[in-house]
Formats: C-alpha cells, structure tokens, sequence
C-alpha cells in the first residue's frame, strides 16, 4: 500500500465526470487540461498529457469516490483508514507521508514503461491541508477536537489532539439524515460508537484508539466541504483553493 515518488508527478481529481489535474515538475506546478469525457484510466490520462508535453516518470491518483470503484468500496476504505490509524501514533495528522498509504491499482505499461498507479480518498489529502489551518491546528493543540470532512459522496469525521489521530469515522453521506449524522458525532467524539454499527448501516467505520486524558474529550467540531454549510454544528472553515484542494495535498506530499 506504500508507493515511492519522483520528481515528475500527475494528480488527477475526478468528480462528477469533471477533471482536475496538477502536474509537477520539480519545483513548478502546472495545471494539466483533461477532457470532460475522457475514460478514467491511467493510458488516457498520459495520452493527454503527453500531447501537453508532459512525460511523468510516476503517476499517482486522487479521485473523488463516486467515480472509481476502489474509492467506493467501503470494505477497502476500512481497511485503508484502520492502516492510517495503525501508523498514527508515528506520523502526525499534518504529516505528508501519511499520503503514501495509498490503495495500489495494477501497473500498466505504457511507451515501454512500466508505470505504477494507484488511488488515494480525497479525504486523506484533505486531512493532510486542513492540518495547516491555523484555526485547526491551534485548537487541537490545546484540546481534542473533531474534524468533520462533508463532501458530495462521503462523511468523514477525525479526532485529533496535539498533532495525532485517535478516531476515524465515515459514513455515506446518502445513508445520513441529519439527525443520525449528529447522533453519531456525538457517539463519536465519546469514542462510543461501535464500528460494527456503522458497519452494519452501511458505512465504512468507526475506529479508534486510546486518548490521552489531556485532550478532556473531543468537543469542537471544525467542517470543511461542498456540503459543510449543510450540516447544522461545528464551525465552518471557509473554502480555500490552496487548502481544499486534494491533488495540491497529493503534490506537496511527493515533495517529501
């Protein structure tokens, strides 16, 4: 599940049949022009890259999970979140290399090169720039909070204290009426809400590990998101392209 990165680096974003790519060559980003139709495989991105003049030496995916099956298991999503927060106590939520825990495609071949692909939820490049907020990292250094990730096809939810994850929930944000999403905040932010309940509603997982005393709880709830407004709790963190944006967050962690 860990890739190795290069110096020349494609993100690509895919929601709602609407592309966005970054491409980065060393020190300089480029946007990369991607048609609206074209299929979401990794020999049709690099067809339209190199007809921009753009030959990456490593390609890697962040896709929004409604348009790639491996984002929309939650089998696979568990599995992936549980991985994150096994390294957790190693790795703050800030840090880039928790952008390496990836979900691995098959490689392909492509101009007689081998080339290894594989896709990430948007939510954990999300994660890795809402660390940088300083609203956020401020506050959850002086107690635990809740990070609330409202996007199109998933809620996602982190409990984070001084740097560290200590929980882990998401839920289909179709499966959610208002009321349930804010029952299972607060069930979530008393590290009470069982995994096999989310589980069995459909969801993807409610995990945890043990929390410091310190953080007295997991209180103020911090959202960010398309659907952020929506969701009737928790304070808003105004969009930001620089902070919101999950194949920046994808870049600046091949930097690393």
């Amino acid at each position: 599940m860990f890739s190795s990165f290069s110096d020349t680096f494609l993100a690509i974003s895919l929601n709602f049949s609407e592309y966005h790519a970054l491409y980065a060559d060393g020190a300089k980003i480029s946007p990369l022009t991607i048609p609206k139709n074209t299929p979401f495989l990794p020999e049709a991105w690099l067809e339209n890259a190199e007809q921009q003049g753009v030959n990456p030496a490593f390609l890697a995916t962040c896709a929004a999970a409604g348009e790639h099956p491996a984002l929309l298991d939650p089998d696979l999503r568990s599995t992936f979140w549980r991985r994150v927060l096994e390294v957790a106590p190693d790795l703050p939520f800030g840090s880039k290399r928790l952008l390496r825990l990836r979900i691995s495609l098959p490689d392909f071949n492509y101009d007689k090169q081998r080339i290894p692909c594989s896709v990430i939820p948007e939510e954990a490049a999300l994660l890795h720039l809402a660390a940088q907020h300083r609203s956020i990292s401020g506050r959850s250094a002086r107690q635990g909070i809740i990070l609330l990730l409202a996007g199109e096809i998933f809620i996602t939810a982190f409990l984070l204290f001084r740097g560290q994850i200590f929980g882990i929930y998401e839920q289909f944000t179709s499966r959610l009426t208002t009321s349930d999403l804010l029952f299972d905040l607060q069930e979530f932010s008393r590290t009470w809400l069982p995994n096999e309940s989310v589980q069995s509603s459909g969801g993807c997982c409610s995990l945890f590990r043990p929390a410091p005393d310190e953080a007295e709880g997991f209180g103020p709830i911090f959202k960010i998101g398309s659907r952020a407004n929506l969701i009737p709790t928790g304070r808003l963190i105004e969009p930001d392209p620089h902070t919101q944006d999950p194949c920046r967050g994808l870049i600046l962690a091949a930097r690393e």
